[in-house]
C-alpha cells in the first residue's frame, strides 16, 4: 500500500512539476494541452448568453452578435477549441464551424470559462443547435434560435459572471463594466447611453465585446453629478436593435489633490490634502506612484483615512530607487484629477514639490 502512494505521489508531483513550468515559463501553452488528453473531462456547456424572446424559450441569436458560451472542460489553449453550430436543411444537417481567432476567452480554462464567438452569416432563421468540440471530445449541445434582425440588449449590471467586486457609481473617465448579452461583435456598432432625467444625454462605445459583457465602457464628460439611466442599443449592418433595459449609475466627484507634507523619510508617513477620500471605507483608497524613468507604477495601500480631506501612506523602506515620482490617488477605481510630483533623495528625505494638472 505505501509503495502504490509513493508511485501515486511521484506521478502527480510530476506532473504538477510540468504544469507549473508549462503556465509560468512557456509563453504558450506546450506540456498542458498533452496532460489534458490523459485527465480531461468531456466538454460540457453549462449555458449560453444571449437574450431570450416570448416567442421562443431557446437563446435568441441574429447574425452579427457575439453570444458567450459558458463552459468547462476546454482547452487551455483558446483558439484550438471548435465550435460548432448545426441546423436541419432539408433531410440534411448545415453545420457552420468557429475556430482559431474568432474564438476568444478567459484564463479559467479548463475550469469555467465563457467563450465569445459571433454568431456566423451563414446560419438560416430558426431553430439550431451549438457545441463545442475540443479534440476528438464533443460537448453536450443547447438549442437556439436564429432571428432575421437583432433585438435590443439584455443587460445584468456592472461586472461580468465571475466579477468579485462590481460597482454602481464613478467619476468621468472611469472605465467601467457592463454585464448582459445582444451586443454587436463590433465594439463601435454598440452604443452605450448615459441621460438623466433632465434630459442630459452622452454617449460612449466599449473597448472590447465579450459574449456576456462590454468591457472598458468609459464614462463620459458632460454628465452632471448624480445618478444616471444606463442602456445599450446596436447598430448592426445599418439596423437598429431598439433600446435595451436601462441600469441605474452613480456619477461621483473624482478625488483631487491639493497638497503633501513637504518632508518625510522612507518607512515613514506620507500626509495627503485634498478631497473626494472615502473616510467610511479605507480599503476604497490606494496611492499610485509612478516612476518617470521606465519601471513599473507602485501600488500603496492607504494607511488611515482621518478625514475625506485627508489621507495617510507609509512610504515603503524599500524598493523606492531615488528620483521623481508622479503621485495620484484612487479611489474606489476613480483617479485623481490631478497628481503631485514626489522626489525621493537619495539621502532617505522625500519632499512634495507642486502640484501637477492633467
Amino acid at each position: 500500500m505505501g509503495l502504490v502512494l509513493l508511485i501515486v505521489g511521484t506521478i502527480a508531483g510530476i506532473v504538477g512539476l510540468l504544469w507549473a513550468i508549462d503556465s509560468w515559463l512557456l509563453p504558450e501553452p506546450v506540456i498542458r494541452p498533452w496532460i489534458l488528453r490523459f485527465f480531461r473531462q468531456k466538454p460540457r456547456i453549462q449555458r449560453v448568453y444571449a437574450p431570450l424572446t416570448k416567442e421562443s424559450q431557446f437563446p435568441a441569436f441574429f447574425h452579427g452578435m457575439a453570444i458567450g458560451i459558458l463552459c468547462n472542460n476546454i482547452s487551455p489553449d483558446i483558439e484550438t477549441n471548435m465550435v460548432f453550430f448545426r441546423q436541419p436543411d432539408n433531410h440534411a444537417v448545415k453545420t457552420c464551424s468557429i475556430s482559431g481567432s474568432q474564438i476568444t476567452g478567459g484564463s479559467h480554462a479548463p475550469g469555467p470559462t465563457v467563450l465569445t464567438v459571433p454568431v456566423p452569416a451563414e446560419l438560416s432563421r430558426g431553430q439550431g443547435e451549438v457545441s463545442i468540440k475540443v479534440e476528438e471530445e464533443e460537448s453536450n449541445s443547447i438549442q437556439f434560435n436564429v432571428l432575421g434582425q437583432p433585438i435590443p440588449p439584455t443587460l445584468t449590471g456592472f461586472g461580468t459572471p465571475f466579477a468579485s467586486k462590481r460597482t454602481t457609481s464613478g467619476a468621468h473617465g472611469k472605465r467601467i463594466v457592463i454585464g448582459g448579452c445582444g451586443f454587436s461583435i463590433v465594439e463601435s456598432e454598440n452604443k452605450v447611453i448615459f441621460a438623466t432625467n433632465g434630459g442630459v444625454e452622452a454617449h460612449s462605445t466599449p473597448e472590447k465585446v465579450r459574449g456576456d459583457a462590454l468591457l472598458g465602457v468609459v464614462v463620459p464628460t458632460g454628465l452632471p453629478i448624480g445618478e444616471v439611466r444606463v442602456q445599450v442599443e446596436t447598430l448592426i449592418r445599418g439596423t437598429h436593435s431598439g433600446l435595451s433595459n436601462d441600469l441605474r449609475f452613480n456619477i461621483v466627484m473624482a478625488p483631487k489633490l491639493s497638497k503633501a507634507d513637504s518632508y518625510v523619510r522612507l518607512g515613514e508617513d506620507l500626509r495627503i490634502w485634498g478631497c473626494n477620500f472615502d473616510k467610511g471605507n479605507e480599503d476604497n483608497n490606494w496611492v499610485i506612484l509612478e516612476p518617470y524613468q521606465d519601471r513599473k507604477p507602485i501600488s500603496l495601500p492607504v494607511k488611515s483615512v482621518p478625514t475625506e480631506n485627508e489621507i495617510v501612506v507609509q512610504i515603503p523602506r524599500s524598493n523606492l530607487p531615488p528620483g521623481p515620482y508622479d503621485l495620484r490617488v484612487i479611489v474606489d477605481g476613480n483617479y485623481s484629477t490631478n497628481s503631485l510630483i514626489l522626489d525621493i533623495q537619495r539621502g532617505g528625505s522625500n519632499r512634495a514639490l507642486e502640484e501637477r494638472s492633467d
